[in-house]
């Protein structure tokens, strides 16, 4: 579906996101819960491709398809991460993290 740049670039995210969420500390360990990703496009095969890449590396992902179900999850769930597409319908990305 993606070409060989998406792959690369969801590699390079994939172990970015690993290694600033993986506790460096065994009590820290104890601590942490299942890092959560929240994934947040109007394109529903680009959220479910990024979903296959980051629950295989222990995500935990919760998608959106726009802002407003985007802020909706955030009061309700806890997000460690957050990806936002910029150019969507009712709240754009910026929209939404302002």
């Amino acid at each position: 579906m993606f070409g060989s740049t998406f792959r690369r670039w969801s590699e390079m995210a994939c172990d970015l996101l690993t290694r600033s969420l993986t506790p460096h500390h065994k009590a820290a360990t104890m601590l942490l819960e299942t890092p959560s990703l929240l994934i947040t496009d109007d394109d529903p095969g680009f959220r479910e491709t990024l979903r296959v890449v980051f629950e295989p590396r222990g995500f935990r992902t919760l998608l959106a398809s726009d802002g407003e179900e985007a802020l909706k999850i955030v009061h309700t769930e806890t997000v460690h991460v957050a990806l936002l597409d910029f150019h969507m319908p009712k709240l754009t990305g910026l929209e939404t993290f302002a």
